[in-house]
């Protein structure tokens, strides 16, 4: 690339072929946060005798707004309009500084640099100024800010996802994957975004799920990325669950039941064997239905209200410290693991300290009457060899 290079006040008109990457390095595009301090990093020679900052591509109608000249005496000197009025600096190795960014900064800008053997090099650098999103991730339908959520789709009523992020410059990308077996699928999805109108940006994802949730319990992840995001991941997982709680019949001869004594501790595991990578509790009480808790990716969320301390362990096992009567019910535990998912149902009956002891009482007495069925039996089976013996002798 040739470049012609009129610098009045350096007293030089150049010309030169300086491809970048030889002379000098700018990458393109740079972000700065409105607000805070921005920096446009540029890797110049390190012995320029000059160098020249233009907000601007066009560098022949425009004044330059930083100008360093090295001295006779091996010193710099800085001037132009826009360091002057302390709006641009400038750092030592000749990156510009914009002690605070605004939306005036989102701009193209150029730099020129003069090394020590007359050779110019020269940049433009595309500078996009960044609004971080006050929200901390995604927002999904009617859940509240967390980066994990359920929806429990027989109260919802809907068959759409909606997955936003708003208030993000420059505008960011929402995406929705399904989560199959550990393994995330990218999912067709509605996106849109549109100006909030006041220089920040809202991104919307829609998705329609009703093929999808044909099982009791499905997983889906919405994805945000883009520099408006500062380091980590913009991710909610949701945890959509369709089982009617309502619909299950406290009747059912085929629920296994739990008898347990009144403010003793109950723990109740969600399968027979392993670990599920999702599972969700719901009880159904004799009053009320709810959920009571919900696990996916290793995190765990307790949402239940039934007025009781409880918590839930890593392999879905449900534990209460103290049971009282409104914990009589149906538990359900609904899981995948490996790809399958599995429904488990125990009814639990709470009696009361008096039907502990008489139970303690049927319990010894049941003892003592097999404990003298086992002696008559033994005193019958005595009587009869020792007749059997004197049979023998009389013959």
């Amino acid at each position: 690339m040739q470049i012609v290079l009129r610098v009045a006040s350096l007293g030089y008109i150049l010309t030169a072929i300086c491809p970048e990457g030889l002379h000098g390095k700018c990458t393109s595009p740079q972000y700065g946060e409105i607000g805070q301090e921005g920096i446009i990093k540029c890797v110049l020679p390190s012995s320029f005798n000059g160098v020249i900052w233009y907000d601007s591509e066009d560098t022949t109608t425009t004044s330059q707004i930083v100008l360093v000249e090295r001295q006779s005496d091996g010193s710099f000197r800085t001037s132009g309009q826009g360091f002057d009025s302390g709006e641009y600096r400038i750092s030592s190795n000749g990156s510009l500084i914009i002690p605070i960014v605004s939306i005036h900064h989102d701009r193209n800008f150029t730099v020129f640099s003069l090394d020590s053997n007359d050779e110019v090099f020269q940049a433009m650098v595309e500078f996009k100024t960044v609004v971080r999103p006050s929200m901390s991730v995604p927002a999904v339908n009617s859940c509240e800010e967390d980066n994990l959520c359920l929806i429990n789709f027989n109260m919802v009523k809907t068959d759409t996802l909606t997955c936003t992020l708003s208030q993000a410059r420059p505008a960011v990308v929402v995406s929705w994957h399904h989560q199959i077996e550990g393994n995330l699928e990218n999912m067709f999805a509605q996106n849109n975004v549109k100006s909030d109108g006041q220089n920040t940006f809202t991104s919307t994802s829609k998705v329609n799920v009703s093929e999808l949730i044909n099982t009791s319990v499905r997983v889906f992840s919405c994805n945000a990325s883009g520099p408006a995001l500062s380091h980590g991941k913009y991710e909610t997982i949701v945890v959509v669950y369709n089982i009617d709680i309502e619909s299950i019949n406290s009747h059912q001869h085929n629920i296994l039941q739990k008898i347990v004594v009144i403010n003793r501790s109950l723990e109740i595991p969600c399968k027979d064997h392993g670990t599920p990578m999702i599972f969700v509790w719901s009880f159904k009480g004799l009053s009320t239905s709810s959920v009571l808790a919900f696990s996916a990716q290793g995190e765990k969320r307790l949402i239940g209200n039934v007025n009781h301390t409880f918590d839930v362990l890593q392999d879905g096992t449900i534990i209460f410290e103290h049971v009282d009567y409104q914990l009589e019910g149906i538990f359900i535990c609904t899981s995948i693991e490996r790809g399958e998912s599995s429904t488990f149902m125990l009814r639990v009956k709470v009696v009361g300290h008096e039907a502990e002891q008489i139970g303690k009482v049927l319990n010894i007495c049941v003892g003592i009457f097999l404990a003298l069925v086992f002696l008559a039996i033994a005193s019958g089976g005595v009587w009869y060899v020792r007749k059997r013996k004197v049979s023998i002798i009389n013959t």
